[in-house]
């Protein structure tokens, strides 16, 4: 109950050491070691479904987008950011997007929202394209297998190899066909910031307020949050998030050769589609 009331309000030790009546010493060692608990389960809790599944997983995103083009679709990716205490002389490369202090998480989820990959620490300067390819999914293709894709937004590039992920198209002057796919793959994608909402939501301390913690620790925190959210997952506690308005990249990378032709092959399949 201490670690949970810390985590759930973002305040100081010594707050938490005055309602539970209990030494700072010992807030800080428990804290530690509920935490330490906690990632240590990540495996258990995080993990990339077995390729059985797939199927069901792309069935799930192809009602959501409202089209079979997207039955093998078998995840959304987004990133997330928590306000930190700058870490010494790291300040240029830790202010993002807001101008705040943070750090970001890098995550993929299912279409039930439950995380099945996530990476946390990088700064919050870095761009979420610049993330993925330090990313274990990147570097070794770990998922999305070949021949399925996740769909990412205008954060990410578009691409084939060695992963595969579908953005939207980029504005302005897009014609009509081009607005009806993109509006289809938010819907696939709507889950990811779905789950960063409920997350946010559940610990509104923790992105609200600068994480009175070492880097390290702000890293197992981030992890900490989506575990014990894919917890609540698993056993149906869901609620209405709180969206937020998406916050474009300063830069949005280059849509690459091979994923921009595969798109366009989506797209003249969803145009297919509707026209039947």
């Amino acid at each position: 109950m201490t670690f949970l009331f810390w985590l759930a309000c973002g305040t100081a030790f010594r707050i938490v050491s005055s309602v539970f009546g209990i030494p700072p010493s010992t807030v800080h060692e428990m804290t530690n070691r509920i935490l330490s608990k906690i990632v240590a389960s990540a495996d258990h809790f995080i993990k990339i479904p077995p390729e059985a599944e797939l199927g069901v997983i792309g069935a799930a995103f192809a009602r959501a987008a409202q089209s079979a083009v997207f039955s093998v679709c078998v995840g959304a990716i987004g990133g997330v950011h928590i306000k930190t205490l700058c870490p010494g002389q790291l300040h240029d490369q830790h202010i993002d997007r807001k101008l705040k202090y943070s750090i970001s998480m890098q995550a993929i989820v299912d279409h039930q929202g439950q995380f099945i990959n996530i990476m946390a620490g990088f700064p919050g300067s870095y761009q979420d394209s610049r993330i993925l390819r330090y990313s274990s999914v990147y570097r070794r293709s770990l998922y999305p297998p070949r021949g399925y894709f996740l769909v990412g937004d205008s954060g990410y590039p578009c691409m084939r190899e060695p992963i595969t992920i579908i953005t939207p198209y980029k504005e302005p002057g897009l014609i009509p066909q081009k607005r009806e796919f993109n509006t289809a793959l938010s819907k696939a994608r709507i889950c990811v910031e779905q789950s960063f909402g409920m997350m946010k939501t559940r610990w509104s301390s923790i992105f609200i307020k600068d994480v009175e913690v070492r880097l390290r620790k702000g890293v197992q925190v981030l992890a900490a949050c989506a575990i014990m959210h894919n917890i609540c997952v698993l056993n149906n506690d869901l609620f209405a998030p709180e969206l937020q308005q998406p916050v474009l990249p300063r830069q949005q990378p280059r849509d690459e050769a091979d994923g921009i032709r595969h798109r366009d092959i989506m797209l003249a399949l969803f145009r297919a589609e509707r026209n039947v």
